[in-house]
Order: C-alpha cells, then sequence, then structure tokens
C-alpha cells in the first residue's frame, strides 16, 4: 500500500512539473518589463496584469517566476 501511494506520489509530481511552463526572458527583457511596471505603478497606482517587451507578452506570472 504504501508503495503504491509513493508511486502516486511521483507520478502526480512528473505531471505537474511537466505542465508547468514559463517564458524564456533575458536578463534585459527582465530589466526592461521592470521598469515598465514601476513606471506604471507609480502612474496609476495599480501593477499591470501583462506587458510587451521586443513582441513578448510577459504576464504578471511569467515575471514573478
Amino acid at each position: 500500500m504504501k508503495r503504491l501511494l509513493w508511486i502516486i506520489a511521483l507520478l502526480s509530481l512528473l505531471i505537474f512539473t511537466n505542465s508547468a511552463s514559463a517564458a524564456q526572458l533575458t536578463y534585459n527583457e527582465i530589466s526592461d518589463a521592470s521598469k515598465i511596471i514601476a513606471d506604471q505603478a507609480s502612474k496609476t497606482g495599480t501593477i499591470p496584469s501583462q506587458v510587451t517587451v521586443n513582441n513578448k507578452n510577459i504576464t504578471l506570472d511569467d515575471y514573478l517566476y
């Protein structure tokens, strides 16, 4: 029974790990996104849900990852 639970836990971990993906961002793209987010936050008082850098739409989740 313990072996079955261990196998299920391992398979679940592999499934969830493989389904996660993030945008591939360079250091400069992250830096540019930071500047855009800071500028937007200082102007409007809100953090944008996404920004565009080098024709890439970067969501807040991608940025925080």
